[in-house]
């Protein structure tokens, strides 16, 4: 798609917020009681802004990211809001250090909201922009606990609000343990759709 847009970045806000959560997520390296996110606004001198945000994950790289979003963004103000000209630029700017870790999310952040700034300015859904079609997308549950139990429990709480796909967290303990979490998850699936075909049935 040929796009006749042409935008300039004035400036870059980085925002991080550390929301709770309702219920703590279990990890193979830790349990998370929060979602750290930076939230990005990226302004042009056109008018238009595009918003991202990213996580990482754990509080002590909130300030260090959203620090380092906007001295980057400060570095691209003036020059243009094309992503790909911009990505360039970023590379260039962590060719010795590297695109990994906080560079990496820095420069992710910065990409994606330069990317839905050109949707905006288009006044294109992003999908379409990038060749697409807009249509329902297929969404999984995650599993918040890795107990073999716990996750059963859940598993059959979301089933309820019609999720048929999930992601159980393995890792970090012995493997007999992953593998009750996994197989009460199939048998928790199995009973559901058991029930199902019974109650399509009647």
């Amino acid at each position: 798609m040929t796009l006749s847009v042409r935008l300039t970045i004035e400036s870059v806000r980085a925002r991080a917020i550390d929301l709770p959560l309702e219920r703590p997520v279990e990890t193979a390296s830790g349990v998370m009681v929060t979602t750290p996110l930076v939230l990005i606004d990226v302004r042009t001198r056109e008018g238009v802004v595009g918003r991202s945000y990213v996580r990482c994950y754990t509080p002590l790289a909130l300030g260090p990211l959203a620090a380092l979003i906007s001295n980057v963004g400060a570095a691209l103000a003036g020059s243009s809001g094309a992503p790909g000209a911009a990505y360039q630029r970023m590379r260039r700017m962590f060719r010795l250090a590297g695109p990994q870790g906080l560079t990496g999310m820095a420069m992710a952040g910065i990409d994606m909201a330069l990317w839905d700034a050109l949707a905006v300015a288009a006044g294109l859904p992003l999908v379409t922009l990038l060749g697409g079609e807009p249509g329902p997308v297929a969404a999984y549950a995650s599993l918040r606990v890795m107990d073999a139990r716990a996750a059963a429990a859940e598993a059959e709480e979301l089933l309820a609000l019609g999720f048929t796909a999930f992601k159980v967290k393995v890792g970090g303990r012995p493997l007999a343990g992953d593998l009750a979490a996994i197989r009460g998850l199939r048998a928790v699936i199995a009973r559901t759709r058991a029930s199902w075909s019974t109650t399509t049935r009647a």
